[in-house]
């Protein structure tokens, strides 16, 4: 993926506002739980250190647009709640709750790639099981250089809705 400068990355949030719509969110599921392998290895940590885990269906309009995963080391938003990410309008944005946490995101790096859906994800979506969607991998680093969050999201590319999701 392409390194660029979070200021010039679209966020679904801004970019549905600007657009006069109203960007939603609705956590699916929730956690801190300690990294494992395979987070430990994303973030660059040690597989016991814990991290925030959330997922969330991203609407527009009330129409599901995108399934995004957020990983974030516990460390960067110690006081953290669910409620943080059942937001609506402009406070749906991961960026802007990080921020708020003193962690100000500075560049991102991502690997889109084309995958099929899984029967779970296709109903969140409403769409078919095995249809293609676009999965977008993002590390997101700090104006410090620190590795701050791993992100996994499908979005639907066929809609007025393709942009790159924060």
């Amino acid at each position: 993926g392409e390194l660029g400068v979070l200021g010039g990355i679209l966020s679904l949030t801004k970019e549905a506002i600007k657009r006069g719509m109203t960007p939603g969110s609705k956590v699916l599921d929730y956690g801190i739980l300690p990294a494992g392998m395979f987070l430990g290895d994303k973030l660059g940590i040690s597989p016991d250190e814990k991290v925030i885990i959330v997922e969330r269906l991203r609407t527009v309009d009330g129409t599901p647009v995108a399934i995004e995963t957020s990983n974030i080391p516990l460390k960067y938003m110690p006081d953290v709640s669910e409620s943080m990410f059942e937001a609506t309008g402009a406070d749906a944005s991961t960026f802007d709750l990080m921020d708020k946490s003193g962690i100000h995101l500075a560049k991102a790096a991502d690997i889109v790639s084309a995958v099929k859906l899984e029967k779970r994800e296709a109903e969140l979506l409403d769409m078919e099981e095995g249809e293609p969607i676009l999965q977008r991998e993002r590390w997101t680093w700090d104006d410090q250089g620190r590795l701050a969050k791993w992100s996994r999201a499908f979005f639907k590319a066929k809609s007025r809705y393709e942009m790159n999701l924060r």
